[in-house]
């Protein structure tokens, strides 16, 4: 993990949260439903960030980058594919955090940081605040 990669990291798993509650609730609702190109837009944006900052250990497949948004998926497509990225991300989070002093602090070539984490990322994909 590089230090710089921290505040991208925290922003786009943000951003894939929200969007997976957002098409959640689309697809409950319309799941064969194609996805509004506005929105596709944004979460290949998300994906985007997402993909250059995991390593191909922690992609979750490995032919898939972002939707093609000539090919406009459906919205049970775009929730399938952003909770495989919300567990990805957790399991990135496990992997380059550690808890010291009750805190959580990033790993940053090998050594834990004083760079606090501002979220607790669950194993489900959720957030816990703290």
């Amino acid at each position: 993990m590089k230090e710089n990669n921290i505040e991208p990291l925290e922003k786009a798993y943000t951003q894939l949260r929200a969007f997976y509650d957002e098409v959640s609730i689309l697809a409950k609702k319309s799941p064969d439903g194609a996805i509004n190109t506005f929105k596709l837009k944004f979460i290949n944006q998300t994906l985007g960030m997402l993909n250059d900052i995991l390593s191909q250990d922690f992609m979750p497949f490995p032919d898939f980058t972002i939707f093609n948004v000539e090919d406009v998926p459906t919205n049970s497509d775009v929730v399938l594919i952003l909770a495989q990225y919300l567990k990805s991300t957790a399991s990135f989070y496990d992997m380059f955090t550690a808890y010291r002093n009750s805190k959580l602090y990033w790993i940053i070539d090998d050594e834990i940081s004083d760079h606090e984490s501002k979220r607790n990322f669950k194993r489900d994909g959720s957030i816990n605040r703290y």
